[in-house]
């Protein structure tokens, strides 16, 4: 499975394409092409965490995408990201794990690329153009 910096996506995206491409999926999102079920949360019991997993399918594109993302209210305190997160996105045919990427900013003084609302759907048409 190949890991996609965030280096990678900031030197192969352009936003044109991106705002493309996320377009093209939410309105496969919105016409019923795409699947996207609610999303999971998992409440841990005697921790301020929150887990969330977040699936959705692009037939056209023939992927399969997972977000993963943890909410821990107390790593502002410790020095870390309240949310941290990771995307597989996979063959929708064969089920290979493809790529794996870790989406937003790691610290304040990372840039974001793009602000979108978190749709799986949206990341799994970005990640996408960046595995091609």
């Amino acid at each position: 499975m190949r890991y996609i910096t965030t280096d990678e996506i900031r030197r192969t995206l352009t936003m044109p394409e991106a705002i493309r491409d996320v377009r093209e999926a939410l309105v496969e999102q919105s016409t019923g092409r795409a699947l996207v079920p609610a999303r999971t949360s998992l409440e841990v019991p005697g921790r301020r965490t929150t887990a969330l997993v977040m699936p959705a399918c692009l037939p056209r594109a023939g992927r399969i995408g997972v977000k993963l993302i943890s909410l821990c209210e107390d790593n502002p305190a410790r020095g870390l990201p309240l949310a941290q997160a990771v995307i597989v996105v996979m063959d929708a045919e064969r089920g290979t794990p493809l790529a794996g990427l870790k989406p937003g900013r790691g610290s304040e003084e990372e840039i974001t690329l793009f602000k979108c609302v978190g749709n799986a759907v949206e990341d799994l048409a970005v990640a996408g153009l960046v595995i091609g």
